[in-house]
């Protein structure tokens, strides 16, 4: 990694993760996303794209969140003061993302509840409290 004069380290040049280390975790994440979906009859072809997307935003977040650990959520700017590091925003978008398609997968458990009584009940909800039997 070069420094200049100052001997600070462009920023984005620190790499936590190398490809391959982010390739393995992707794949990996993939196939236990899948397998779950699909364990519940809930995974359908469709749903490859969206979850390739889930799974490159939570990849992005693990990276600017070890990035943004490793450089401070401040940065000196080349002239003088400090701002806020750039990689804040691009963590909370990729955030953001994850979390609606999350919604849209059905990985959370508040959400599979609600797909699972679309499903049962055609799409309607469902009218039973899973609960009720702990009142």
């Amino acid at each position: 990694m070069s420094k200049d004069l100052f001997g600070n380290v462009p920023l984005g040049s620190y790499r936590p993760f190398s490809d391959r280390q982010i390739k393995t975790f992707k794949k990996q994440l993939s196939e236990k996303l899948k397998d779950y979906l699909e364990e519940r009859g809930m995974y359908d072809i469709i749903d490859e794209d969206l979850l390739s997307v889930y799974v490159q935003s939570i990849s992005d977040i693990r990276r600017y969140s070890a990035i943004i650990e490793k450089e401070g959520e401040l940065i000196a700017k080349p002239r003088g003061g400090v701002e806020v590091h750039p990689l804040i925003a691009l963590k909370q978008k990729a955030f953001d993302n994850s979390n609606k398609l999350s919604d849209k997968l059905g990985i959370l458990s508040m959400n599979r509840k609600r797909l699972d009584g679309q499903i049962e009940t055609g799409g309607g909800g469902n009218d039973e409290d899973p609960f009720k039997e702990f009142e």
